[in-house]
């Protein structure tokens, strides 16, 4: 929490004037042990029961071996990712995203509908889209953000699956963002937040793209 409070201090007008659309990087997110046991706790392609998601409407109608996976069932979440799933939904972040945003009120969705765990191999990719609203209920709310922590420890760069932020007309990338190990992103979701991983990953097949994701 002290972190986030000089996150706050130091990155909060950031946030608002980033382009193309309010977006945040929090690089190092947890403390090194923590992020390492996160990682080394990350379910297999084979090991849970995932769901399995394509890459979204391919404009140029090619196939990609690749296979983006999802869970949303915290039962299926090891313990260590169950706690840390916890914490994003617990007040004090709550609270961070509060005072990040000067929105009034905001809140988690303990059903992780759509987030929770993602994980992307070899070929895979995520067409540039601007999300639906997730939440359960949507008569209720709005998804309003996106946080993402990702925690392949050893991903490299030249492997690809940066996140692409792109313009509200969907012409062109406006930020590129590494999925680096142990980072946080936080962005603003509506109709015109453009986002997406489009170009295949090209990741050895042995490793994956890993992640986590949270919706407020």
């Amino acid at each position: 929490h002290d972190k986030l409070n000089k996150v706050l201090d130091k990155q909060k007008d950031f946030f608002k004037k980033a382009e193309p659309f309010p977006h945040l990087v929090i690089d190092n997110f947890l403390n090194e042990k923590d992020a390492k046991i996160i990682s080394d706790v990350f379910p297999s392609d084979n090991s849970i029961n995932w769901n399995i998601h394509g890459s979204g409407p391919n404009a140029d109608r090619k196939n990609f071996r690749g296979i983006k996976l999802q869970c949303s069932d915290e039962n299926e979440f090891p313990d260590e990712i169950k706690r840390l799933m916890n914490e994003f939904n617990s007040q004090g972040f709550l609270y961070f995203l509060q005072k990040l945003t000067d929105v009034e009120y905001i809140f988690g969705d303990p059903y992780y509908n759509g987030c929770g765990l993602h994980s992307t191999g070899r070929g895979g990719r995520l067409m540039i889209h601007a999300d639906v609203n997730r939440y359960p209920y949507p008569s209720l709310a709005d998804q309003y953000l996106n946080c993402i922590l990702y925690v392949s420890e050893n991903w490299k760069d030249h492997w690809g699956g940066e996140l692409e932020l792109w313009d509200k007309n969907v012409k062109k990338c406006i930020k590129s963002i590494e999925p680096k190990f142990n980072r946080l992103v936080i962005f603003r979701t509506n109709r015109n937040a453009f986002h997406g991983h489009p170009l295949p990953i090209e990741c050895p097949d042995e490793a994956r793209r890993n992640s986590l994701a949270t919706y407020f």
